[in-house]
């Protein structure tokens, strides 16, 4: 609704009012990658360097639920976001060096943390973004070159792009 914002140093998660830019809660967060409001700005979901989904109510910044998302040596969360209708949370985890792990694609249910399903397109081991068609109905996934769209109702692939072709 515009009146709060978010802003992170990586290690403390603030929340702000917009109209007097006052600090209205804050919490540690030890290694924080990213950090995204849920639709209806009741809950701020992070990821952060142990490998970890947590979630916390916005309105006292107390856990909702943390999650493990980890998928193996290497591995480093870039980026969740929430879905326009507010029932998942999609976290891309990326390989962080020259060694380690796949990616992993992590889709959850944002009321309790529990996975609807994880999928890791073309074997790819550095996924960077992610974000959802505004019904809810495809989830975009951006890699080192590519891009792949998925049908959230069979979680199949449904389209895939080589930004990199001439």
């Amino acid at each position: 609704d515009g009146q709060q914002y978010l802003t992170s140093d990586g290690a403390t998660l603030r929340i702000w009012d917009t109209a007097s830019k006052q600090n209205l809660r804050s919490v540690t967060v030890s290694g924080l990658y990213d950090a995204a409001w849920s639709p209806d700005g009741k809950d701020v979901g992070v990821v952060n360097d142990g490998d970890q989904l947590v979630v916390y109510y916005s309105g006292n910044i107390s856990e909702k639920f943390t999650i493990s998302i980890d998928v193996g040596s290497g591995d480093q969360a870039k980026e969740l976001e929430y879905s326009p209708d507010g029932t998942m949370i999609a976290v891309v985890v990326g390989r962080s060096g020259n060694g380690g792990t796949n990616g992993e694609v992590q889709i959850y249910h944002s009321s309790n943390g529990t996975e609807i399903t994880s999928f890791n397109p073309d074997s790819e081991d550095r996924f960077e973004s992610v974000d959802w068609s505004p019904d809810s109905s495809r989830v975009l996934i951006g890699g080192r070159e590519d891009i792949w769209v998925y049908e959230t109702e069979t979680w199949t692939q449904n389209a895939t792009r080589n930004t990199n072709r001439g």
